[in-house]
């Protein structure tokens, strides 16, 4: 009886292009996690505080939108980042609040960049191109 840890076995989609893709984004995300984790953020953590501190007092909803996260789940992600001190809400009209960075949150955001550009590099070395070209490439096939 042949087990199929024994076999070899044949990948039928090792040639195609978003197969390659959707894999490789597996692993750079991945990466990613791992890495932030050590500071104790996850990676749609990172990406909003990314995103609030080039756009103080950006809204939920804003956020959700950009990010493609549903406002059933963004609710949990700000609230915590609050209840961690990495926030604060403040009244943007007469009835939505945008969130800004505390100090905390501040520091936190500059260490997720730093690690995210660390591994951008890494990437890039690891292709063996420009950021231009890369970038271009990725921006002609999400748009």
């Amino acid at each position: 009886m042949t087990h199929s840890a024994d076999r070899i076995l044949e990948n039928p989609f090792g040639g195609h292009l978003g197969y390659l893709l959707r894999r490789a984004s597996n692993a750079i995300i991945g990466e990613l996690a791992q890495r932030l984790d050590a500071i104790g953020l996850k990676v749609s953590e990172a990406s909003i505080l990314l995103l609030i501190d080039h756009n103080p007092r950006i809204t939920q909803s804003d956020l959700g939108r950009m990010l493609g996260i549903k406002r059933a789940n963004m609710v949990p992600l700000a609230a915590g980042l609050e209840s961690r001190g990495f926030v604060t809400r403040e009244p943007v009209n007469g009835r939505s609040h945008g969130l800004i960075l505390t100090e905390t949150g501040k520091a936190a955001c500059t260490n997720a960049q730093e690690i995210m550009a660390e591994q951008e590099r890494f990437i890039l070395k690891r292709l063996g191109g420009d950021d231009r070209t890369a970038r271009s490439l990725l921006i002609r096939l999400w748009s």
